[in-house]
Order: C-alpha cells, then sequence, then structure tokens
C-alpha cells in the first residue's frame, strides 16, 4: 500500500511493492523502494539518497546549496530545474533525456535514483518552499 510521512530523521530504508511513497522531509541517508508506485521526497540534508522505483514517477526536492553528485536515470524522461539555479552545477543530461549525471556545487553525498518506466524530477527548493508544497500534496493524498 502506500507510505506517506512527515518528516525522517537517520538512516531511512522504505520499502513497498505496490503503492507509491511520499515523505515531506528527510534528514541523513534515505533508502526507498517501490516496485509499483511513484516516489515523492524532499531531503533538507543527506548522507546518501537512493530511490528507485520499477513502475512509478520519482520526484525528488533538495535543499538550495546543498552538495550531492547525482546519478540519475528516468524511463519516461528527466526534468530537472538546476539550470535556473544560482548554484554551480555540472549535469549532463543525455541525449535522449532519460539520464542525468554530475555535481551539484562541487559534488558530495551520492544521489541515485531510478525509474524503470517513469518519470524523474529533480528540483531545488528551500525548506519552506518544500514544507509549503509538501502540505497541498498531502491533502490530495487519499488513504
Amino acid at each position: 500500500g502506500n507510505i506517506v510521512m512527515g518528516v525522517l530523521q537517520g538512516v531511512s530504508s522504505v520499502r513497498t511493492t505496490s503503492g507509491s511513497v511520499f515523505l515531506g522531509t528527510t534528514e541523513g541517508a534515505l533508502e526507498v523502494a517501490t516496485g509499483c508506485g511513484g516516489i515523492d521526497a524532499h531531503v533538507s540534508s543527506h548522507d546518501s539518497v537512493s530511490l528507485v522505483s520499477d513502475a512509478g514517477d520519482v520526484h525528488l526536492t533538495v535543499q538550495t546549496a546543498g552538495k550531492a553528485t547525482v546519478d540519475a536515470h528516468g524511463g519516461g524522461g528527466i526534468e530537472t530545474d538546476f539550470a535556473d539555479s544560482t548554484d554551480t552545477i555540472d549535469l549532463a543530461l543525455s541525449e535522449q533525456n532519460s539520464s542525468v549525471n554530475g555535481d551539484i556545487n562541487g559534488g558530495g553525498n551520492r544521489i541515485h535514483i531510478r525509474s524503470n518506466t517513469g518519470a524523474v524530477s529533480l528540483s531545488q527548493r528551500s525548506w519552506f518552499q518544500a514544507s509549503t508544497n509538501s502540505t497541498k500534496k498531502l491533502k490530495d493524498i487519499r488513504f
């Protein structure tokens, strides 16, 4: 089934075979896997992040001014708003728009994202912007 969590701190592992995962704010190492469902997460500070969905879209929002090394692949394409950022961005988007790899602000902890059939979106938001967006999304979730 679906998994919805507001705040996670420390080392976190979330798994479901059939259902979507929504994580409001996370701090620390994060591993999320779902067989059939989407993933929506905001990371305010992180060690390593791994988000994997066999069949579903994956949306990751990271804190502005963070450092990371990104390895992302979306069978349904990749979308990112990092080009609009004031941070130092060195991300390479594949010709097919299906993967993006590189560093944010000189690189740092690993962000690994995979969706075999879904789209992947990677964006930056302040804590306030992300929490406001999380509240709106939580109102739309049906239990």
